[in-house]
């Protein structure tokens, strides 16, 4: 082939651009700037959650570590991951629209690269959920009715999310070059109506893990502080599942969209925020353990001081 035949193949855009819009190669609008800032910055953010939990935990609590921990282990790592592939993803075109990307440039690796980001997503967002339900368990273990309610949470959650996973490792296996053009797995209505399902029950399983102790915190006897540090936990819970209804909201406007890599982009920065933030909502019952020994040892240090 002659270098201008090939030359002239790059400049075939992955999608037709809407009337009146010209495919730009060169600076064409993107969401790679969002998308690494918000994920940098939420990945801090839960770092410090994470370190002060197991801090507290380790230094200042007499409790060993259990599942709900180890959950929240896999959860952070799935998440320092998602956030990597995908600010890794925006240097290779992840945010832009299709007319505005090279068709030569999908390569098969690349696409697969693309998708790896969804199942890390429901894998990630899978640990997240039982996580938070094992530490749930152990707070409220002695109320029957809720044990109950975590329990068969543990079980739909479970139920749901491995054949969806299954879905998506089936895509990133099958869903590459012109073959994927008569897999119905693959076609994008398909594609759009399983994301719009999980996108629902994302929104539905987020409320009912927030909804599980919320009418028993009234009734607890416990101390102040902690009722407090209990009640934080579930407002940034409520935050993290707005996150998950914004999600939804992109998902249904652009239902069948053929502009997949840009819309998948469009709903990066906030399955980013709602990973970071339902792990911080693990993470911040143990804030006051922390601080309080934090404190506790800096008026220690002072007076040995005098």
């Amino acid at each position: 082939m002659e270098s201008r035949d090939l030359s002239a193949l790059w400049m075939l855009p992955a999608g037709p651009p809407p009337p009146g819009v010209e495919s730009n190669f060169v600076n064409p609008p993107s969401l790679a700037m969002p998308i690494v800032i918000v994920n940098a910055i939420s990945l801090a953010l839960m770092m410090v959650a994470v370190t002060a939990r197991f801090i507290a935990k380790s230094r200042y609590s007499q409790q060993r570590w259990d599942l709900s921990d180890v959950f929240c282990v896999l959860a952070t790592m799935g998440s320092i991951a998602h956030s990597a592939l995908t600010i890794h993803n925006t240097t290779v075109n992840y945010g832009r629209h299709m007319w505005d990307i090279p068709a030569l440039s999908l390569t098969v690796s690349r696409t697969k690269q693309y998708a790896a980001v969804d199942i890390i997503y429901i894998l990630t967002s899978f640990f997240i959920k039982i996580s938070i339900l094992l530490l749930l368990n152990q707070l409220f273990h002695v109320i029957r009715q809720l044990r109950l309610l975590i329990y068969i949470g543990i079980v739909i959650i479970s139920i749901v999310t491995i054949p969806y996973l299954a879905i998506s490792i089936i895509r990133v296996s099958r869903c590459n070059g012109i073959n994927a053009l008569g897999i119905m797995i693959c076609s994008n209505k398909v594609v759009s109506t399983t994301n719009l399902v999980f996108g629902l029950w994302n929104v539905l399983s987020d409320f009912y893990i927030l909804a599980i102790p919320i009418s028993q915190i009234q009734g607890l006897k416990m101390p102040n502080k902690r009722k407090i540090g209990v009640l934080t936990l579930f407002l940034t819970g409520f935050i993290a599942c707005s996150m998950s209804i914004v999600r939804l909201v992109i998902i249904i406007a652009k239902f069948n969209k053929k502009d997949t890599i840009y819309t998948g982009a469009s709903l990066s920065p906030y399955s980013a925020v709602e990973m970071k933030l339902a792990i911080i909502c693990s993470c911040v019952i143990f804030f006051p353990a922390f601080f309080r020994q934090r404190k506790t040892k800096g008026l220690a240090t002072q007076g040995s001081s005098f």
